[in-house]
């Protein structure tokens, strides 16, 4: 009897373990991930941080390239800070809780600093290409900083205009009788054609 008793609390054991693990198991990976994303904010603010006081406080550094890099540096310091901590809080808790109207800041951030971040690399490219491609005329011709600030100026210009739909309430969308809508999503919806949608927390 005392050998039937221990074989059921052995099998009893063994089935709560095998249930238990997957959820630990899980945990651990979502810390391991908040663990990584936590140091990829750390580097990336500190990177950035790094290379604008370089820029800022080296005369020999602030050639015109540079400026476009100093842009570029701008743009993902203020990713790492104002975004991307509210994306790992958002993954942790699974669901929107901040409200709407930080809804709206934080997307429009985000759609605003990542183009600003991908169009100064452009910048960047569109410099060194004609940097190789013309090397004596442009070198003449890219001694002037105006024309750096003025190409940096159409990089955050444009990234404004394109943040201006979810900016300024774009936050419907409807295809004949249906109406797609969130209570406690936060994000960008890809839609009919070139279309997107803010959802907003209701």
């Amino acid at each position: 009897m005392s050998e039937i008793i221990n074989n059921i609390n052995q099998s009893t054991s063994f089935t709560n373990s095998s249930v238990v693990t997957p959820s630990a198991s899980k945990q651990i990976q979502e810390l391991a991930l908040v663990a990584l994303l936590s140091i990829v904010i750390i580097v990336t603010v500190i990177g950035n941080t790094l290379v604008i006081l370089a820029v800022l406080t080296t005369r020999r550094l602030r050639t015109v390239t540079n400026c476009f890099v100093l842009s570029l540096s701008v743009a993902d310091w203020l990713v790492a800070v104002f975004v991307m901590p509210l994306a790992v809080a958002y993954h942790l808790m699974g669901s929107w809780v901040f409200g709407w109207l930080l809804c709206d800041i934080w997307v429009s951030l985000d759609i605003l600093l990542c183009t600003a971040s991908i169009l100064s690399l452009c910048a960047i490219s569109v410099d060194r290409y004609l940097a190789v491609t013309q090397p004596l005329t442009y070198s003449r011709r890219r001694r002037s900083k105006r024309l750096a600030f003025g190409m940096i100026l159409v990089v955050w210009c444009s990234s404004v205009l394109i943040t201006c739909p979810p900016m300024f309430g774009w936050t419907a969308f409807k295809q004949g009788k249906t109406e797609i809508s969130t209570r406690d999503k936060c994000g960008l919806y890809a839609g009919w054609g070139t279309t997107a949608m803010l959802i907003r927390v209701k």
